[in-house]
C-alpha cells in the first residue's frame, strides 16, 4: 500500500515538475502577473477608513515572486460624504470586494530586492507609522522544480537498481557480477539474498 501511494505521489510530483519547468522557461519571455485585491471601508464618527489588502504573484526572469501588502488610510468624512460613498460603492462595505486579475505582458524585469542569494530573496517594508505593510518573497523556479523532481528521482533510481539486479549487475555501481554473484568486487556491496564469501 505504501509503495502504491508513493508511486501515485511521484506521478503527481512529476506532472507538477513538468508544469513548473514550462513556467520556468516561459518566465524568460513573458511576464505573468496574478493579482488579488480586497477592499473594505469602515465608517466611524467623523472619519472613514479604507483597508486595502493585496496578494500578487509574479513570474519573470526565471523566478516566482509573491507580494503581500496592506494599506490603511483614514480620512475625515462628514455623514453626508459617508452616505454618498456607501451609495456609490456598496461592494466595499461589509465583507468588502474580492477580485482576481491575471495579466500576460511582454518581458518585464521582476521587482528588485535589497538582498538576494542564489535567486532567493525576502524583503519586508513598513511605512507611514505601520499603516502600509509590504512583504516580498522570491524563489527561483529551478528550486521549485528540484523539489517536485525529488520523488520521481527516487523512483527512477529504484527502477535502475532493480533492472541491474535482473541483468546480474551490482545495484550500486553497475559492475558485472556473473563471476562473483555474492559480492561486488568493485564497491564491495553484498548482493541481497546471498552470503558473502570471505572477509
Amino acid at each position: 500500500m505504501r509503495r502504491k501511494l508513493f508511486t501515485l505521489c511521484s506521478a503527481i510530483s512529476l506532472l507538477l515538475c513538468v508544469a513548473v519547468c514550462v513556467l520556468w522557461v516561459r518566465s524568460y519571455w513573458f511576464y505573468n502577473h496574478l493579482h488579488r485585491s480586497h477592499w473594505t471601508i469602515v465608517d466611524s464618527p467623523g472619519s472613514s477608513t479604507t483597508i486595502e489588502k493585496y496578494l500578487d504573484f509574479h513570474s519573470a526572469g526565471g523566478g516566482a515572486m509573491v507580494v503581500v501588502s496592506s494599506n490603511r488610510t483614514t480620512r475625515p468624512a462628514t455623514p453626508k460624504q459617508i452616505a454618498e460613498s456607501r451609495h456609490r460603492n456598496p461592494e466595499y462595505y461589509g465583507d468588502g470586494r474580492l477580485r482576481w486579475e491575471g495579466r500576460q505582458l511582454p518581458f518585464k524585469k521582476p521587482i528588485e530586492l535589497k538582498e538576494e542569494l542564489l535567486g532567493f530573496g525576502y524583503q519586508s517594508d513598513v511605512e507611514k507609522g505601520g499603516e502600509q505593510l509590504s512583504r516580498v518573497l522570491r524563489v527561483p523556479w529551478a528550486a521549485v522544480a528540484a523539489c517536485f523532481a525529488a520523488a520521481p528521482g527516487v523512483q527512477v533510481m529504484r527502477f535502475i537498481r532493480r533492472r541491474r539486479r535482473k541483468l546480474g549487475h551490482c545495484a550500486v555501481c553497475g559492475y558485472d557480477l556473473r563471476a562473483s554473484p555474492a559480492r561486488c568486487p568493485e564497491c564491495g556491496t553484498v548482493t541481497p539474498g546471498t552470503r558473502a564469501v570471505g572477509g
